[in-house]
């Protein structure tokens, strides 16, 4: 998966390959540093920082999972945002972890033949309007007098 590298507004940005079938924690957590480190690279490229990952998985039968995972809005701005391979790698691991324990729980393990890892909510980005679409000038609309209430009108005659 190769995103548009172009574009001026970029909503995501991210890597998937598809392999022989793996299963097995190790293999799966090799595989998603590999794909995170390929991840990583590309932010830092750009000198971007995501907030939000995304894990998409891919099983032998082609059963597909995503699983999403935001960092934390609150607390330090350093921590809200992520951009190098261990930063991905700890965010995205418990998901593959649960998704691991979960087919192992059902009975058979998790086998997979594509992963992928995607970020999103990039630090700073907006979205450009759609034409004709203005944005709200916050500050002008903070300073500016709330509205007077309109009087109550009296019901008209029939």
């Amino acid at each position: 998966d190769d995103d548009d590298d172009d574009a001026t507004f970029q909503k995501g940005l991210g890597n998937e390959r598809t392999f022989r079938a793996i299963s097995g924690e190790p293999k799966l957590v090799a595989k998603l540093g590999e794909i995170a480190t390929l991840v990583a690279d590309r932010l830092e490229a750009r000198g971007i920082r995501a907030a939000k990952l995304t894990l998409k998985l891919k099983t032998t039968s082609f059963h597909v999972t995503t699983r999403d995972v935001s960092c934390p809005r609150d607390g330090p701005k350093e921590a809200r945002y992520v951009q190098s391979r261990d930063e991905i790698v700890a965010m995205l691991k418990p998901l593959l972890l649960d998704e691991i324990r979960g087919a192992d729980a059902g009975g058979e393990p998790l086998t997979i033949r594509l992963m992928g890892v995607r970020s999103a909510e990039f630090e700073g980005a907006t979205a450009p309007l759609a034409k004709g679409q203005t944005r709200l000038d916050f500050e002008r609309f903070r300073s500016a007098e709330p509205p007077r209430p309109r009087p109550a009108s009296s019901p008209r005659p029939a």
